[in-house]
């Protein structure tokens, strides 16, 4: 494991740390596992990981520079401010400045996923700002089981984790640095949009994307039957016919259409 052991604890939690590896009691049935770095890259396929008791899951990607760029989120936190403003983002924004380097978050800590954007040239020994950025994302108690599977199940463990780092970044209008995979879509959360542009918003950011990528695969089909696509098109085609058609009808077309409400819901391809 490397380094030296030494007492550790946390919320309770009473045990010793050593390296990337942490573990504690609480009381006589709680115990805490607590794996970071080259540690949870070393034991996460010898240990018998129960998904549904993760309640956290950090991934990350870390990109160096061959020159510094340490204005790099400040630049992202005024382009998101502007998505905000235009109704193209509703995550929560917050940045801040520090002697060892800025910070980026989007989104909120608890129980859904945030992003970490930030400098990390110092941790890694440069001797500026700017140089490695590291892009992270935080998944809490609703997401982090199937954040898990997904990196689990995954034909390339690193590779995995850079598909979907990166496509969450995506899905919060923020291109990385790095070269992203299509193996593996953002992880969404389950939320109410209330207004119309929204809606339209949250289509084109989340929805859109997968559907290229089923057709592309050859399931067209299946993708017009899931969402019922036929009938607005139907319906959008009578609606032309009856604009250009001369009658004496008053109002439009009496067409009878069937509501379907759909829950956002997690997507992995």
């Amino acid at each position: 494991m490397g380094g030296i052991p030494k007492k550790w604890g946390m919320q309770g939690y009473r045990g010793v740390s050593c390296g990337g590896v942490k573990v504690g009691v609480r009381g006589q049935d709680e115990a805490i596992l607590i794996l970071t770095g080259q540690a949870a890259d070393t034991y996460r396929t010898k240990l018998d990981v129960v998904p549904d008791r993760i309640r956290r899951l950090d991934l990350q990607v870390s990109v160096r520079l061959r020159e510094p760029q340490s204005d790099i989120a400040r630049v992202l936190y005024k382009k998101l401010e502007q998505v905000k403003e235009d109704g193209g983002l509703r995550a929560k924004l917050r940045f801040i400045e520090s002697e060892t380097g800025s910070t980026l978050y989007v989104g909120r800590r608890g129980r859904g996923k945030m992003l970490r954007f930030y400098d990390k040239s110092l941790d890694y020994g440069e001797s500026a700002r700017g140089y490695v950025w590291r892009y992270e994302v935080e998944y809490g108690r609703q997401v982090a089981q199937k954040a898990w599977n997904a990196v689990d199940q995954g034909e390339h463990y690193e590779s995995t984790i850079a598909s979907l780092v990166a496509s969450e970044y995506n899905s919060r209008q923020v291109s990385p640095l790095f070269a992203g995979y299509s193996t593996v879509t953002a992880i969404e959360v389950g939320q109410q949009i209330s207004d119309a542009e929204g809606q339209l918003n949250w289509l084109a950011r989340c929805v859109s994307p997968c559907l290229v990528r089923l057709a592309e695969a050859g399931h067209i089909e299946q993708v017009f039957e899931a969402l019922s696509l036929q009938a607005l098109i139907d319906r959008k085609e009578a609606n032309s016919w009856h604009s250009s058609k001369p009658t004496t009808q008053s109002g439009p077309l009496p067409i009878r259409t069937r509501e379907t409400r759909y829950r956002r819901a997690s997507t992995i391809d």
